[in-house]
């Protein structure tokens, strides 16, 4: 009995501290960033090679992320890429964090459009990697894969939730990590 109860302490303690390590990534490393940036730059988010990601989708993705930062209220200045990718006004000279990000799987499921009226599809799916980087240091605060799904819409929804679902993520990851 004391062979067996050793086991299963020495692999309760495995679990555990692999657990711990795995936690310990999420987090920001630094708790001094928790309120010290004041502007975001919200690039424009890459596609894995051999994506067929239509660019609509990609810029729907880009609005809700950027509308769901606005909705944090938590910086005072979001800057979001235009069509060129190119940053607009960044002569801030406050600390700035950029989200960047590679948009690395979206299934638009099952288009429902030709045979019902309310739903458009069902079954939509998207994932993205997200990286925040200081753009004083250039070093990356924190890395993480996010992903929203709309399994069944409501009926009269005219668009997925996927998109939405996955930028809400973000805007929640953002606001544990950083404020």
């Amino acid at each position: 009995m004391d062979v067996l109860s050793s086991k299963i302490w020495f692999y309760l303690s495995l679990f555990l501290l692999f657990n711990s390590i795995a936690i310990a990534q999420d987090a920001v490393p630094d708790k001094k960033s928790r309120g010290k940036y004041t502007t975001i730059e919200v690039s424009r988010f890459e596609v894995t090679q051999g994506s067929s990601i239509p660019e609509n989708v990609i810029n729907l993705i880009m609005l809700e992320i950027v509308d769901e930062m606005y909705k944090l209220k938590a910086f005072q200045r979001i800057i979001r890429p235009n069509i060129k990718n190119e940053f607009e006004g960044t002569n801030d000279t406050g600390p700035k964090v950029r989200l960047t990000g590679t948009i690395l799987k979206y299934d638009a499921g099952i288009n429902l459009e030709k045979y019902t009226v309310s739903i458009p599809s069902i079954g939509t799916k998207a994932k993205a990697k997200i990286k925040f980087l200081d753009l004083a240091t250039g070093t990356v605060l924190l890395e993480k894969e996010v992903g929203g799904s709309d399994l069944l819409p409501f009926p009269g929804q005219l668009t997925n939730d996927a998109t939405r679902k996955l930028a809400k993520e973000v805007a929640k990851i953002t606001k544990k990590n950083f404020f």
